[in-house]
């Protein structure tokens, strides 16, 4: 909703907050890069939607600068789908599709990417040998255990420091327009598997969100997760994993705050099983 002068009000989408109570807040640019969190409110930010690049929509209008002052933990892509971002303390990498890790400038910018302040709710060792799925189910049970702890929370921050025996990862090559959709794009993805040298394991970091059936479209419903590891050299989205031991962080919270860019369409939520195959089939889950 806009005043004659343009400006953008904040637009909450009543259909999610009653599915899922999951609050989700649309906003133009300046709406989203002009919003500060109160003391004790807490949201996950969020440029443009998967739905939008599923569709090709690779230009964004936010900088990477403006998203790390709304979260310092997160995922995503950056300007021209040119490889997978990872958001982990504070600070932006990209890992492009030869899977070279590079700390882009602030100036770039991203049409898609999910941040958070993260604050750990739920904080406790993953022992034990564990695979991706087995990662993801403990989350669930960890998730439930401490429901107390993360509240009604629909939307959970997912961050695990560990060691790793073997990673499988993803990136994708820059486009050009006109950008074709995503789809299409994931048919020339390089995957590869960053194997353990010794039995100590690659040391490093998942980082990412579980979103709820009921967001589909507006996100990837379910995990979406991205690796970093500790010495900034391995990275990339997270398709497979053979974790040895780590250490699992859970932050949860009800409110998203989304901002639209510029000529964009950004779409309600579709939990339809055609959007569901077609997600699946371009985060490899």
């Amino acid at each position: 909703m806009s005043d004659h002068r343009g400006h953008q009000y904040h637009v909450v989408d009543e259909h999610l907050a009653a599915a899922a109570h999951l609050h989700l807040t649309r906003l133009d640019h300046d709406g989203f890069v002009g919003e500060r969190e109160g003391i004790g409110h807490h949201a996950v930010h969020q440029a443009s939607s998967i739905d939008a690049l599923l569709k090709g929509a690779y230009d964004g209008d936010l900088t990477l600068g403006e998203l790390l002052e709304q979260g310092d933990l997160g995922l995503g892509t950056v300007q021209a789908l040119d490889g997978e971002l990872v958001v982990l303390d504070g600070e932006c990498f990209q890992v492009t599709v030869d899977g070279t890790v590079h700390r882009p400038p602030r100036s770039m910018r991203t049409p898609f990417a999910v941040v958070c302040r993260f604050e750990a709710h739920v904080d406790e060792p993953l022992d034990g040998r564990h695979t991706l799925e087995a990662i993801t189910e403990r989350i669930d049970e960890v998730a439930r255990d401490h429901a107390g702890d993360l509240g009604p929370a629909p939307i959970l921050a997912v961050r695990i420091d560990g060691r790793f025996a073997e990673v499988d990862l993803r990136s994708v090559p820059r486009q050009t327009p006109p950008y074709p959709p995503l789809g299409d794009v994931v048919e020339h993805q390089h995957a590869w598997r960053a194997v353990a040298a010794d039995p100590v394991g690659i040391a490093g970091t998942l980082v990412g969100f579980r979103f709820p059936p009921e967001a589909q479209g507006v996100e990837v419903a379910g995990y979406h997760l991205h690796f970093l590891s500790e010495d900034r050299t391995i990275g990339g989205h997270v398709t497979g994993a053979d974790l040895l031991g780590g250490r699992l962080r859970l932050d949860g919270t009800t409110e998203l705050h989304l901002e639209v860019p510029a000529g964009v369409v950004v779409a309600d939520a579709d939990t339809s099983e055609a959007t569901a195959a077609v997600i699946r089939r371009v985060e490899g889950g």
